[in-house]
């Protein structure tokens, strides 16, 4: 499989715009929530008590840096 974990998605991306000049994504939003939809289930808020976890939640941060990253690369 060419693409199996995140980082190697990442890198044939770089080898994508290296090749083509042109984005691998056409928008960043569909790698931000792909990355964020594999948490446990538990996103924005917390099932035990519904409060607010968004800003706490480990999966919304590795899914931020990870496109943050994507566009800082391109």
């Amino acid at each position: 499989m060419l693409n199996d974990t995140w980082d190697k998605l990442a890198e044939t991306a770089k080898q994508f715009t290296a090749k083509t000049g042109k984005a691998f994504v056409d928008g960043t939003d569909l790698i931000y929530n792909a990355l964020r939809d594999q948490s446990d289930g538990e996103i924005y808020y917390s099932k035990a008590d519904k409060s607010l976890i968004a800003d706490t939640n480990p999966q919304n941060k590795k899914a931020y840096d990870f496109t943050v990253k994507g566009i800082q690369d391109q």
